[in-house]
């Protein structure tokens, strides 16, 4: 009896969660309904977890922060606030260390924690949860969002610059940043409602336009805080490029970026995932990169390239699946996923 009495405790969020993403499927878009079915059935375990990634029809034991960040934008742009509650009380039981900080993977079978935090994600949550507090006018998420940007100042940043990690075991932090970490517009938005963050964002914003000018059109990958300098590698990882243009507050910056990417699209009519300089690696492409590229392009106040941009997302839906991968290797990242959802409902908006 006990031991049931426990599984039911356990499984609670799960429940929740999967009763809350049934019922939004009845108020959005077709293609938002389908994603959000197949994430449901798919991605979401027993106890609530968003599983990473499925591989031949095998899900991985890993559940990452990142995607309880992506889902909770997406509840706040659905007005949803039970679907946030209820991701926010599973990062809050299962991501929240004693330390004050958020860690960035879980081994969703035995609970199991990697023992060290990701800038990205811990602003990802900050963010959502000032946001939250913003829409639904509840204290408690200020609360929270106080909590976790104390975290976020004690262990991902190291003078006036964050940094990308804090490794638990080694108590030790990084010395660099990631240029893909530094979201100048949720820091921004977050600085204006938390004063002691405004450095911070004046500072990743100082290493984000200055770096323009390295590699045009690509940006490096990090700031090395050894040498004070950036550094890129080779191939260049173009999800990581998508994700650092769109970073930028200011589009006027990225423009030698946009140009190479609008030529990529009209020249192949496809963006390749890696490149070695202006030279394509291999012919391989990334669902996510479309989605997110498709948001980049929204900021920019182009809807017509953002469209033309998302029908590229449909060369990774298969027809036995509601979901966005490689569909031939069945091989579904739940990161993927959520920035397909996220854009599909920044394109309503």
């Amino acid at each position: 009896m006990i031991i049931i009495i426990f599984q039911i405790k356990d499984y609670y969020y799960g429940f929740k969660l999967k009763n809350e993403l049934k019922a939004m499927e009845r108020s959005v878009s077709y293609k938002e309904k389908e994603l959000l079915s197949f994430i449901r059935r798919d991605f979401i375990d027993n106890r609530g977890f968003i599983i990473s990634k499925i591989e031949n029809g095998k899900p991985l034991e890993y559940s990452l922060l990142e995607s309880y960040g992506e889902l909770m934008e997406y509840a706040l742009l659905r007005g949803d606030k039970n679907l946030f509650d209820i991701l926010l009380s599973i990062v809050d039981k299962y991501f929240y260390s004693k330390e004050g900080y958020l860690y960035w993977r879980i081994n969703r079978l035995n609970l199991r924690p990697d023992n060290s935090t990701a800038l990205i994600d811990s602003i990802r949550i900050l963010y959502a949860l000032l946001c939250a507090y913003d829409t639904f006018k509840d204290k408690k998420y200020m609360e929270m969002g106080e909590k976790v940007a104390d975290g976020i100042l004690k262990f991902n940043s190291s003078g006036e610059f964050f940094v990308d990690y804090y490794d638990g075991n080694m108590k030790e932090k990084a010395n660099k940043i990631s240029l893909f970490y530094l979201d100048l517009r949720k820091l921004k938005k977050i600085a204006e409602i938390l004063p002691s963050f405004n450095k911070y964002y004046i500072t990743s914003k100082k290493i984000l336009e200055n770096s323009v000018s390295i590699n045009s059109p690509f940006f490096p990958k990090e700031f090395d805080f050894f040498t004070f300098s950036y550094k890129t590698y080779y191939p260049l990882n173009m999800l990581e490029q998508v994700i650092t243009a769109i970073n930028f507050d200011d589009t006027n910056k990225i423009k030698g970026f946009l140009e190479f990417v609008k030529n990529e699209i009209n020249n192949y009519n496809k963006l390749n995932t890696f490149y070695m300089d202006h030279k394509v690696l291999k012919d391989e492409e990334n669902v996510a990169i479309y989605a997110i590229l498709a948001r980049l392009f929204i900021f920019c106040n182009d809807r017509i390239g953002a469209k033309r941009i998302l029908n590229f997302v449909e060369k990774f839906s298969g027809r036995s699946s509601s979901g966005y991968g490689d569909f031939l290797g069945k091989v579904y990242y739940a990161f993927d996923q959520l920035e397909v959802l996220l854009t599909l409902s920044y394109m309503e908006e």
